[in-house]
């Protein structure tokens, strides 16, 4: 009786597998740049990875499994948190039969799993490279904010590559921003460096 009672309250830890962990393309240290169809540039650094299991009281949270995590940090000047830091993307392994659930968010724009998903069917072009794995995000809701400098860096519609991230978004104002570079390493910090933002 004693036994069936404490094995019943074990929580069981989940794992995301191989093909979830693809969600997560970026390691830390990764410098993205997009340029804007107004020839603007912007930069945001990838401050973190990490893969990690819910401390805060998972069996009542979560029952009897502990869900495995995996995120994704960024930083960049213009966010509008006051720490212009922001998770691009979430996921989560809730138990072990299901699919991750996944969370994008991008100047704080999140795309959930009930946002429009589609593949897009030929291949994404820019800047010469071929992006044949895309899928895009696109905002249902309307925004609330009339603020015209968050509406231009805002994402409605979101473009990510399994292999490599987000790759082009399209803001509420209709302004396109394509990834022009994409650095594996960790630039030095200086004064025009350390902020991260429009060049």
């Amino acid at each position: 009786m004693y036994c069936f009672i404490f094995c019943g309250c074990i929580n069981v830890k989940t794992k995301l597998t191989e093909e979830e962990l693809l969600w997560l393309p970026y390691q830390t240290g990764d410098t993205l740049i997009f340029k804007s169809t107004k020839n603007e540039m912007d930069t945001t650094y990838i401050l973190e990875r990490k893969i990690w299991y819910s401390t805060h009281a998972p069996l009542e949270l979560h029952g009897k499994y502990n869900p495995q995590l995996g995120d994704i940090i960024y930083f960049n000047k213009n966010i509008f948190n006051a720490d212009k830091k922001e998770h691009l993307i979430t996921i989560c392994k809730i138990d072990p039969m299901s699919d991750c659930t996944k969370l994008l968010s991008y100047y704080n724009t999140t795309f959930f799993n009930d946002d429009s998903i589609r593949v897009l069917r030929e291949p994404l072009i820019i800047n010469n490279e071929e992006y044949y794995d895309v899928l895009i995000f696109q905002k249902r809701t309307k925004i609330k904010t009339t603020n015209i400098e968050q509406l231009r860096l805002k994402p409605k519609q979101f473009f990510w590559s399994r292999k490599e991230g987000l790759v082009k978004y399209y803001t509420y104002t209709g302004e396109c921003w394509e990834l022009y570079y994409r650095s594996h390493l960790l630039p030095p910090v200086t004064d025009s460096t350390k902020a991260g933002a429009f060049h």
